[in-house]
């Protein structure tokens, strides 16, 4: 099938957009907003406004859907994008330190992460370091360019230079790569959580500070792999931390929330956790009109003693 649509000006798109039932309570704001956002990057916010059993060309919208209430909701989005970002920066950056304070006195060698015997599987480190090495190369870092020309007898930078020009995302895999006898415990032990929750926590973040980075959606968007939750604690065994009391339905535990949770979680131990809680919750209030829901928040969240008492 060929595509064959057109494109429309912006008095074309809000006519296509009055004839599918949306309200305009002011047409010249509305042509200022789509000046500066695309009618495309504003649809993926107002699909949640669009009535349900209809065929997939039809996009008509529910009774009462103003144009205006969509760029709120992309305004929640951009907003909660932003505290999102800032706050996985600070999780990345503590991973960081941990990773070279903690693995390299473990292991007593300054360029462990450039060798295989640390490591668990041959052919993620191998991959890894291939993207390292072309990073390495082509650096502008003042301080690679400094050991370069200083240290040209040494192949590889030590560990709290090296790990420094990994991104978040590298730097994830190579602590799931990680063998468990050379400080991988020790990191979990700091972030004050079991390391099989720690490995699959990192990779959720890594999709979401992704998506931020690149400025894409978080209202309505489905991870292609949901965070792992902890096991209910068992009858007369103290949790290791507190957790949700409230945990989003099944079919609603790819969406953000349960990782709005972990990010808070991982805060903690960096005490920027009552910081981010406020952030959290003054957004949620200015835009307290908006369905939660699409972004995994189940009934009654705002009832749940996770978010009202200090973690154990």
């Amino acid at each position: 099938m060929e595509y064959n649509k057109q494109a429309k000006t912006i008095d074309e798109q809000i006519a296509l957009l009055t004839s599918r039932g949306m309200l305009f309570e002011d047409n010249e704001y509305a042509k200022n907003i789509l000046s500066k956002i695309s009618y495309y990057r504003l649809r993926a916010y107002w699909l949640t406004f669009e009535k349900e059993n209809v065929t997939p060309d039809s996009h008509f919208f529910k009774a009462n859907t103003y144009f205006e209430q969509v760029v709120k909701t992309y305004e929640f989005d951009r907003n909660l994008r932003h505290l999102v970002f800032n706050s996985i920066e600070k999780i990345e950056i503590a991973l960081r330190t941990q990773m070279i304070y903690c693995v390299t006195n473990n292991t007593q060698d300054i360029t462990w992460y450039t060798k295989t015997q640390y490591f668990e599987k041959v052919y993620h480190f191998n991959n890894l370091m291939d993207l390292f090495d072309k990073e390495y190369q082509d650096s502008k870092e003042v301080f690679i360019e400094h050991f370069k020309s200083k240290y040209n007898d040494s192949p590889y930078p030590p560990a709290w230079m090296g790990l420094e020009i990994l991104s978040y995302g590298q730097l994830s895999k190579l602590f799931s790569n990680l063998k468990r006898e050379y400080g991988k415990y020790d990191i979990a032990n700091y972030f004050g959580v079991p390391l099989r929750l720690l490995l699959s926590w990192f990779e959720a973040l890594t999709y979401y500070r992704n998506v931020c980075a690149h400025h894409g959606r978080l209202w309505n968007r489905k991870s292609p792999k949901a965070p792992m939750y902890p096991n209910k604690p068992k009858p007369n065994k103290p949790p290791i931390f507190k957790w949700l009391d409230f945990e989003p339905a099944e079919d609603k535990k790819d969406r953000l929330y349960g990782s709005l949770a972990i990010i808070y979680l991982l805060l903690k131990p960096l005490n920027y956790h009552e910081e981010y809680k406020k952030e959290l919750f003054d957004l949620i209030n200015l835009y307290n009109f908006l369905p939660l829901h699409y972004i995994g928040f189940p009934e009654k969240w705002e009832e749940d003693s996770f978010w009202s008492s200090d973690n154990v």
